[in-house]
């Protein structure tokens, strides 16, 4: 049993991610893994050692063992990667956000992994389209993920989103 079934979530997306770092298994054909999208239905305990997160938020990884878990933190994602204008003080900011701080922009995810697990996903990533040499992995990974979510679940996401558009996928 992975962490994440300890706990209330609902599965939203698959990434079907090819992998160039071999081998990753026993199994020398292993090029590939699914990573779950996740999006939390509940608090995660701070003494939980696999992730962190709060409801709402969007775990990339983490289930059954199949990826380490990066978090992107919901709604301050959205209204960052849309709202590239904004004043920080502003009264429409605040009210998107509910109350919520802004975190800034590279606040808005966190990695559970290490090292070895950032370079074997991050060569699977790169063969959907991350350039190493443009936006770090986390930030990248969150535009495409909060693209998904406006594009797949307006009616949970749309009052949050900013002026700008993310069209990623």
């Amino acid at each position: 049993m992975s962490a994440i079934d300890q706990y209330f979530f609902t599965c939203i997306a698959i990434i079907d991610l090819p992998l160039t770092y071999l081998p990753l298994a026993e199994d020398e054909d292993f090029d590939w893994m699914y990573v779950a999208v996740y999006r939390l239905e509940q608090d995660i305990p701070e003494d939980e050692d696999e992730f962190q997160g709060k409801t709402g938020d969007i775990l990339v990884g983490g289930g059954s063992g199949e990826a380490a878990a990066m978090r992107i933190l919901m709604p301050e994602a959205i209204v960052e990667t849309t709202d590239f204008d904004r004043f920080y003080d502003d009264e429409e900011y605040s009210n998107r956000l509910d109350g919520v701080t802004y975190p800034g922009l590279y606040d808005i995810y966190q990695f559970f992994w290490d090292p070895e697990d950032g370079y074997k996903l991050g060569s699977g990533y790169v063969t959907l389209g991350w350039d190493p040499d443009g936006l770090n992995l986390g930030l990248w990974l969150t535009q495409h993920i909060v693209s998904f979510v406006l594009k797949h679940y307006p009616q949970d996401y749309a009052h949050l989103k900013g002026d700008d558009e993310l069209d990623y996928l």
